[in-house]
């Protein structure tokens, strides 16, 4: 495109559409963002598979009225199926657990639905599995929680970090060569053989995996035929805002 071609004019009438909904201002979302607490969603999705979801959810505490967002996002596998489960049930089943939203309360609430989560991926489509984090930021006690099953990775980023603020790692890999206590849980379990796949002559290649199944990550929802090897209890963090502010960081691990 030349330059003149980014001020031609044209004769085609602008189109018009519907106005902009009436925001609510006493919404949990408006005023999240009035306080000063913001989000922005970025994805690249394979053409075919389209497997990542991520979606965002502001309320509040169903009794105490702390004022909260939550962010999840599930990289799925074997088809969509966990991964849409997820995005459309999970914040919304930790909101409602939430009388209160102290750190116990919180991590009750995620351990409580991420079990229920698995029940309806196994449900919906028994070979379908997916990773899920979710981050809980509390605006009202200035904390964010984050609770995950799998490798998809959730980090705090200190605004002043090129000061010598360090950034936090808040979720917890549950691939087994990266977690000796996963590595242990699986080889105890009977009928479970931990070993490397193979490439295509035969020679061992790549990460260990579980077998029955081959899952080098696993913890997750959903993947019923992997039997024991998969668990649903997600791995719970909770740590105070930094008092100059911070960006709090979720990403599958193609990009980590």
């Amino acid at each position: 495109m030349c330059s003149s071609d980014l001020f031609r004019k044209s004769s085609a009438k602008p189109k018009t559409g519907p106005p902009p909904p009436v925001e609510d201002e006493e919404s949990p979302t408006v005023r999240m963002r009035n306080l000063g607490y913001t989000y922005a969603t970025s994805e690249t999705r394979h053409p075919k598979k389209k497997e990542d979801k991520h979606t965002i959810l502001s309320f509040e505490s169903v009794v105490t009225k702390e004022l909260c967002t939550a962010a999840l996002i599930a990289d799925g596998h074997n088809g969509d199926a966990a991964s849409t489960v997820a995005q459309e049930f999970l914040l919304h089943a930790i909101s409602a657990r939430l009388d209160r939203a102290d750190e116990a309360s919180i991590h009750a609430a995620c351990t409580e639905a991420f079990g229920e989560l698995h029940e309806r991926c196994l449900k919906a489509n028994p070979l379908s599995g997916s990773t899920v984090t979710v981050c809980l930021v509390n605006a009202t006690r200035r904390e964010v929680t984050c609770a995950n099953v799998g490798d998809t990775f959730a980090i705090l980023v200190p605004n002043m970090s090129e000061f010598g603020d360090k950034p936090v790692t808040l979720s917890t890999s549950h691939r087994m060569m990266d977690n000796p206590e996963e590595m242990e849980r699986v080889k105890g379990l009977a009928g479970v053989e931990v070993k490397q796949g193979t490439n295509a002559l035969g020679k061992p290649f790549g990460d260990l995996r579980a077998w029955p199944g081959g899952l080098a990550v696993v913890r997750g929802v959903g993947d019923g035929d992997c039997g024991a090897v998969v668990s649903c209890v997600p791995s719970c963090k909770t740590v105070q805002l930094p008092p100059m502010g911070c960006s709090v960081v979720l990403a599958s691990d193609g990009v980590c």
